[in-house]
């Protein structure tokens, strides 16, 4: 269920057809909680396990569409 306390900045360059180089930056409220780099491609989505909060846990996944 979204929430106002975690956001998501992901910056994109492309590397190639349907390749991507992102930083992403996970917060809670103002609190940096990560902060790292990845590759997604076509076919490859990036799941992101984050914090337990309140009844569950976190779970970010992105994707590249045609």
């Amino acid at each position: 269920m979204p929430s106002q306390n975690f956001w998501l900045c992901a910056k994109s360059k492309r590397l190639g057809d349907s390749k991507y180089l992102l930083d992403l930056s996970l917060f809670q409220d103002k609190r940096r909680l990560v902060d790292t780099q990845a590759k997604l491609g076509a076919n490859s989505p990036l799941l992101i396990r984050g914090p337990m909060h309140e009844r569950g846990q976190l779970i970010i996944v992105l994707l590249v569409e045609p």
